[in-house]
């Protein structure tokens, strides 16, 4: 799963993504 996947999840989720890398 890419984050150009995750476009409709709110920022504070996108965040937390881009942590967990």
């Amino acid at each position: 799963m890419t984050v150009k996947l995750l476009p409709f999840l709110p920022s504070g989720y996108y965040v937390m993504y881009l942590i967990s890398g």
